[in-house]
């Protein structure tokens, strides 16, 4: 369905919102500006859910998309968002306050010839960003000649890397997370394979080892640290360069779920995805808010700081209902770079849905579908 505001014009020129009221009743101070009536258009994980409605908006001048909304890989986004541009020739603008601006799907608009991005949050200046985009003012930057053909080499290694991908984000800060994606990193090299960590996040939390000790070999041009035999990187503009490498495995440590920095797009693209949850006070209501997203329905939860004793997991379990298959207990780990539960990750990284098969039974509990979006 498509809703409207109440402002009128005869000759029925528009602005369009792709995505809820109010994430986008921003954009009507703008759209009065210059006579133009506002539709908005029901959010969807899934933007070709949207295209007949955005097609069918008569004398549409300006389209907005919440690109935050969307669980469809990013390449796929981009190109739809193109084809609409191509099919109405109304602009497209991008609401990317919830989006990096290295992400994956920005890559992909700026491959596409999309440039019109609104990163602020700030009201003001959100209106200011989409008068910019309005009167032509943000354009193609300077990204040298060879940006197609970097961009091809970087989608191509896209490719590649995301079979062998795994993301971890957590529920809240301090839980744990950039723990197991460096135990991650650790089983993988002691299975024999080339890993590597990425920090997909804004803790700096490598800049913070490498001040703290002084055997990490870094290399500054790169944004690579390597400590203990773990290979880390920390600037995600280098993230083209990095899928370049010949690493079997890439790890990336996305932080927590509702930073205003967590790159949810590119973390939905990975072959797998992990969460770092947990049961105490603090942790619960972030955990079950996560576990409901209905973003986030083929992850591996990982139960951390959680007690050893058997009949409390059994409870968690039965607590997870449907996805207890994907549900784990960390042990307790104070050095992330020892590690110290092969058995843990071994799991992880089985194929869930054969995991499923082997269960006969599967039983039921609150964790059940998810509204949060």
């Amino acid at each position: 369905m498509i809703g409207t505001t109440c402002l009128r014009r005869k000759d029925k020129d528009m602005l369009v919102y792709v995505g809820n009221t109010e994430k986008g009743y921003w954009t009507e101070d703008v759209a009065k500006k210059h006579g133009w009536q506002v539709k908005y258009i029901k959010s969807s994980l899934h933007i070709e859910d949207q295209v007949n409605d955005i097609l069918s908006c008569e004398g549409c001048k300006v389209i907005v998309y919440d690109i935050g909304q969307y669980a469809t890989p990013a390449k796929e986004i981009a190109e739809v968002i193109k084809k609409i541009q191509l099919a109405n020739q109304a602009l497209p603008v991008m609401d990317a306050t919830d989006i990096n601006r290295q992400s994956d799907l920005i890559m992909h608009l700026n491959y596409q010839g999309i440039f019109t991005c609104v990163f602020c949050d700030r009201l003001a200046d959100k209106k200011e960003e989409l008068e910019a985009c309005i009167a032509g003012k943000r354009t193609r930057p300077d990204m040298g000649q060879n940006f197609e053909d970097e961009v091809e080499i970087s989608q191509k290694n896209n490719d590649i890397a995301n079979a062998k991908t795994i993301g971890v984000v957590g529920a809240i800060k301090r839980m744990g997370t950039t723990t197991q994606a460096i135990q991650l990193v650790k089983y993988l090299i002691y299975s024999g394979y080339k890993a590597c960590y990425i920090e997909m996040n804004e803790h700096k939390w490598v800049e913070a080892l490498v001040e703290a000790y002084e055997d990490v070999e870094v290399d500054p041009v790169n944004g690579k640290a390597t400590y203990r035999g773990i290979d880390m990187y920390y600037k995600m503009e280098k993230l083209p360069d990095i899928l370049q490498q010949d690493y079997d495995y890439y790890i990336y440590d996305y932080g927590v779920y509702d930073d205003r920095g967590f790159n949810k797009i590119s973390f939905l693209e990975k072959n797998i995805q992990i969460s770092v949850v947990g049961v105490k006070p603090g942790e619960f209501e972030k955990t079950y808010m996560l576990i409901e997203n209905n973003f986030y329905q083929k992850m591996a939860y990982i139960f951390n700081f959680t007690s050893e004793d058997r009949e409390e997991q059994d409870d968690i379990l039965e607590l997870m209902g449907d996805k207890r298959d994907s549900t784990f207990f960390a042990k307790d780990c104070r050095d992330p770079f020892k590690l110290t539960h092969l058995e843990l990750y071994r799991d992880i990284l089985d194929d869930p849905e054969q995991k499923k098969e082997k269960k006969a039974k599967k039983k039921k509990g609150f964790f059940r579908r998810g509204k949060h979006e």
